[in-house]
């Protein structure tokens, strides 16, 4: 057997009928059955660049995603935990739109819907970007956010408790 065959590196790459031919007559291997017809026609290297086949798939929901970050693009900074299953606020945003827009609402109203839908975690969301344009601890900011809570809580209370005081003096 001749190893030296096996070992020595080309420049160019051998075509497989330059192979094949090679391997037959070496003796090594017996004549494969189709062999007549890997002889008659020339072999090609395929190539995707040559193909005339698109690598990109266009989906229909890309233009809403794109008007999405045209008005909010801190959300191309948001972070993406991995080992969850929630998707990220764009296309969540996305997929509402995409709702509303099927249901028959025209885009630009399935567009406010779906921000009135979500409000709460697009402020979440400029809030916390914000605060990193400003230099806040994430924990910071969301003691901050507690603290909003626990404020906005002690003030329904302090009112149902004026109203309830009230109630008691009319009542006697």
């Amino acid at each position: 057997m001749e190893y030296w065959r096996l070992v020595k590196k080309t420049a160019r790459q051998k075509g497989l009928v330059v192979r094949l031919m090679r391997d037959i007559e070496s003796n090594h291997f017996h004549v494969p059955i189709g062999y007549d017809a890997l002889t008659r026609y020339r072999s090609e290297d395929l190539s995707l660049q040559a193909t005339s086949w698109s690598n990109q798939v266009d989906l229909p929901e890309k233009p809403l995603t794109r008007a999405f970050f045209a008005k909010y693009p801190e959300a191309k900074n948001e972070p993406l935990a991995l080992d969850s299953f929630t998707p990220p606020i764009a296309r969540r945003f996305t997929q509402r739109q995409m709702q509303l827009m099927q249901a028959g609402s025209d885009r630009a109203t399935a567009f406010a819907q779906a921000e009135l839908d979500l409000s709460q975690q697009l402020t979440d969301m400029r809030r916390r970007q914000m605060g990193s344009l400003y230099g806040a601890d994430p924990l910071e900011l969301q003691l901050q956010q507690e603290q909003e809570q626990l404020d906005s809580g002690l003030g329904a209370l302090a009112q149902q408790r004026l109203e309830a005081g009230g109630a008691r003096a009319e009542a006697s």
